[in-house]
This record gives C-alpha cells, sequence and structure tokens, in this order.
C-alpha cells in the first residue's frame, strides 16, 4: 500500500510539473534549467555535464563529427555540455522516461538547434516514472540499425534492473555502427565490491540479491543496482568484439574520484 501511494504521488507530481512547464513560462530558463527541475544526481549541472563530456571525450574518443545517442537524458545536463564543447559539429539524440525533462529540454534548449533532439519514452521506473506504460526489458529504441558513432548512458544502469539492463546493452549496440563505442557507468558487483560492501567501506550495502543484481532499497528496488560483472563479462563475450575496458568507481571506497564504474565497449566491426 505504501509503495502504490507513493507511485501515485510521484506520478501525480511530475505530470503537474510537465503541464506548467508545457504551458506556462515558471520555469522559463535559457543558460540551465532552474535548480528545482535538476534531478539528474549530485553535483552542479554545468560542473557534472562537462567532467562528463571530458570523460567521453578522453575514454570513448568523442569527437566533432560524432553522431551521439544518449540513454537516460535527464534534462539534458550533458547536452549542455555537449553544445559548450562541439556546438552543432556533432549530432545529438537523448531520450528519458522523465516527461518533463524532455518538455523542458525541447523548450528551452533544443528548439533553436536542430542537431540536438529530446525523445519521451513511456518506460515504467520505481524512481522516475512508476506510472510507466513500458517494462525496460521490452521497449526497443526508437532508432534505425546502425545509427550512431557513440552511446552513452550515465547514472542510469545503477537505477534498472537485471533484465532490462541487458535488454538495453543489446539494444544499444544494435543501434550502434561498427566500430561504434558504448561507454556507460554502473555499479559492478564483483569480489571487490562484496568485500567494500562487508567492511562498511562503500557507499552501499548492497544487501539483498535479485537475479545476479543486486539491490540498496527493497521498498524502491531502482533506488540503486549492482550489476554482476562477471555475467556483464559473460555476455559481452557472447557478442564478440573486444574485451571492454572497465575502471573501478569511488563508491567501493568512499574516495574523491569518478564515483561509479566505468565500462567502454567497442563494437566489432
Amino acid at each position: 500500500m505504501v509503495s502504490k501511494f507513493r507511485a501515485l504521488k510521484v506520478a501525480t507530481a511530475l505530470r503537474t510539473v510537465d503541464l506548467l512547464i508545457r504551458y506556462t513560462p515558471l520555469f522559463a530558463h535559457k543558460d540551465a534549467p532552474p535548480n528545482v527541475l535538476n534531478l539528474a544526481g549530485g553535483g552542479d549541472f554545468t560542473t557534472v555535464g562537462d567532467a562528463n563530456i571530458a570523460a567521453l571525450v578522453s575514454l570513448a574518443d568523442l569527437s566533432a563529427g560524432d553522431d551521439t545517442l544518449e540513454i537516460g537524458c535527464g534534462i539534458a545536463r550533458n547536452a549542455y555540455a555537449l553544445h559548450r564543447k562541439f556546438g552543432d559539429s556533432v549530432t545529438y539524440a537523448g531520450f528519458d522516461v522523465m516527461k518533463f525533462c524532455i518538455s523542458w529540454s525541447n523548450k528551452y534548449f533544443g528548439a533553436d538547434k536542430p542537431n540536438y533532439s529530446f525523445r519521451y519514452s513511456n518506460m515504467t521506473n520505481s524512481m522516475y516514472n512508476p506510472s510507466g506504460e513500458i517494462a525496460p526489458s521490452e521497449y526497443d529504441f526508437e532508432y534505425p540499425d546502425a545509427s550512431f558513432d557513440l552511446v552513452f548512458a550515465t547514472s542510469v544502469f545503477t537505477h534498472m534492473q537485471e533484465p532490462d539492463f541487458y535488454h538495453f546493452v543489446n539494444e544499444a549496440l544494435r543501434v550502434l555502427r561498427p566500430n561504434g563505442r558504448f561507454y556507460f557507468t554502473a555499479f559492478l558487483w564483483d569480489d571487490d565490491a562484496e568485500r567494500a560492501t562487508k567492511s562498511g567501506e562503500a557507499a552501499f550495502s548492497f544487501k539483498y540479491q535479485a537475479q545476479d543484481s543486486r539491490l540498496d532499497n527493497r521498498e524502491v528496488p531502482d533506488a540503486a543496482v549492482a550489476h554482476s560483472r562477471s555475467k556483464l563479462l559473460a555476455h559481452l563475450d557472447t557478442l564478440g568484439g573486444q574485451p571492454p575496458l572497465i575502471i573501478n568507481g569511488g563508491w567501493r571506497r568512499k574516495i574523491n574520484k569518478q564515483f561509479q564504474d566505468c565500462v567502454l565497449i567497442r563494437k566489432a566491426q
């Protein structure tokens, strides 16, 4: 009953905000969304966005001329940073389950930028879209095969259950061109993560098992999810291509570095 009541409250609040964005000037901002709408995790909107794009440049070879897709684009934090860095020399498509984020991004950021587009995807998520109609494991990306040079997702798979996660990995690789790059952040569960959680060094406990993944909060299962590193590697091995680059994040020891684990996959030719 508590979970259903919470879901109703969240859905009502999100719907109200979306209507206010679409039909009133209440949230009109040009350089960045108002702070009250910035739900894209901690940190300064501009600083974090610039850091994410810098990571894509250094780790995923993001460069002018790339066609890019962002999974879980939120309220255009990375799109703003991408435009600051590359302007219209790249193309950008983003999709998200939070309708108000898409409404705001299209109205106040993308309206005068034809190379940048935002799409609402009505998927279920216990954190961000509890009234969604499509299970993520059944959602096929609304883009043709081999459309992008780079697909990326920051702090998205940390809020996604195991079947949904693997479906999204497959879909990301589908829409990538040969030699394309897929960069994402995640919490990966392995022996080191287990030691860190048991010792209390980690930022999360991940006490609850869900298939081969781990949950931090059983009441809100999408709040924080850690996925099995070994299962991910085995899954990617079946798809061919190079072994992924994986960089452990600071969440394991509460240290001041890239908080989430980083993964870079290069699609086979």
